[in-house]
């Protein structure tokens, strides 16, 4: 499985999703953190750093996994709702559904910004039926980190969601490990950011 290895850009396939969607699911292992208002955080150890991993649950009412597909998908509507967000955009597709961004963010004092380069992966199961999304670290050379940010590392990080009943949604989330920062900040509506960096 390649989807771990950070600087290495790959070709998804059903298998990635598939490990992807276990990650998301699984509770096996995880510690419940937090759980309220319809939002569950759980942390669990891992073989690569001190840090521990981190998951979110959180359910919808009266909102379609389609429209909170669009909104983590589209980067210029991504400034009306991710607080942190200072720019993110597109800088080549690698394939029909996947692609390699730039993002960066604004971290909670006394953290500089950070920056990160990632290839994200996306599947879509049509209207009613799951999505994911995920991404991790790759190398670009021609964007380097900027002036005033450190470059964040992404392992896995990434958004499972599926459809509950006829009009609402389950949104998962799951962030890595991390070398230096990680946060998750957790709102009474559910998971308003959830990041990591190295």
């Amino acid at each position: 499985m390649n989807i771990m290895k950070v600087g290495e850009v790959i070709f998804a396939d059903d298998s990635d999703f598939d490990y992807f969607k276990k990650l998301a699911l699984s509770d096996e292992e995880w510690k419940l953190e937090y759980n309220k208002h319809g939002t569950k955080v759980w942390t669990k150890t891992n073989e690569f750093s001190a840090f521990k991993m981190i998951k979110a649950r959180s359910d919808y009412k009266d909102v379609s996994p389609e429209d909170v597909y669009d909104m983590i998908h589209d980067s210029d509507y991504r400034k009306t709702w991710d607080t942190s967000m200072v720019e993110g955009y597109e800088i080549c597709w690698v394939s029909p559904n996947s692609d390699i961004g730039y993002y960066s963010l604004r971290c909670p004092k006394p953290f500089k910004r950070r920056d990160f380069v990632t290839q994200r992966c996306w599947l879509d199961f049509g209207a009613r039926h799951e999505k994911i999304i995920f991404n991790h670290s790759v190398h670009h050379k021609a964007y380097q980190s900027k002036k005033g940010y450190i470059r964040g590392q992404s392992y896995l990080t990434g958004y499972y969601m599926t459809p509950i009943g006829d009009k609402d949604c389950q949104l998962s989330t799951r962030s890595p490990v991390s070398s230096h920062l990680r946060y998750c900040a957790c709102g009474e509506t559910g998971v308003s950011s959830c990041g990591v960096s190295a």
